[in-house]
């Protein structure tokens, strides 16, 4: 069970993103279905490749890697009110893609070690831009106004609180690799990484759930 626990939670939140698509339908969060559903069919393809046929999955979480920086970028581009400093974000996230379709390219696919220290450059990413999102909406909270009815607050905790912690945790892999550490019978990494997860996506339904879409003025 603990082990699938993060894959339970990525389905719940593509179900409650289906449960949500009408309303979010027209705006950006309308793509949040698409992006979880790639997700889904990545860990499966990921799994099928690392228990079935016996190959080496990294290529395939590299570019998950890269293209969840792309989306998340994409959605506090929409998110934040000053685009300038949104697309100097958009700037910065693009170049970390590129230099990681560099590395999937020419190492990834032969190293386990080096895709992790991709994870920990895009995880720093996601951290610093959310930590800044919600700095903008602590400082601009205006009187009455709930942060937990803001989709943005949500997605920024959700990935602050995932990408800060794994970071961590990916960062001592090479030890805890090397001398077999395991909670709850699984390895370290995988054990927080579910735990984790269930954060993120449990902030990541509430995101969609509270969303409200702008009416158009006439």
């Amino acid at each position: 069970m603990l082990k699938n626990l993060g894959e339970i939670f990525e389905v719940i939140a593509f179900l409650v993103s289906l449960f949500c698509y009408k309303k979010n339908k027209g705006s950006f969060m309308m793509w949040m279905s698409l992006f979880l559903l790639y997700i889904i069919f990545t860990e499966s393809l990921g799994s099928y490749m690392f228990y079935v046929l016996k190959k080496p999955n990294t290529v395939v979480y590299a570019v998950y890697q890269a293209v969840s920086v792309c989306f998340y970028s994409y959605l506090f581009y929409e998110l934040l009110p000053d685009k300038k400093i949104a697309r100097k974000i958009i700037a910065v996230s693009a170049f970390l893609i590129a230099v990681s379709i560099l590395i999937v390219t020419f190492f990834v696919a032969d190293s386990v070690e080096l895709l992790y220290r991709l994870k920990i450059i895009l995880c720093i990413d996601l951290s610093i831009v959310s930590c800044y999102y919600l700095y903008c909406e602590f400082m601009e909270e205006k009187p009455g106004e709930l942060l937990i009815k803001n989709t943005g607050f949500w997605i920024a905790t959700g990935l602050l609180l995932f990408n800060s912690a794994y970071s961590i945790v990916i960062t001592m892999h090479p030890y805890t690799s090397k001398n077999k550490v395991f909670l709850f019978g699984l390895p370290i990494h995988n054990f927080f990484a579910n735990i984790l997860s269930v954060f993120l996506y449990s902030c990541l339904s509430i995101a969609m759930i509270v969303w409200k879409p702008k009416t158009k003025k006439t």
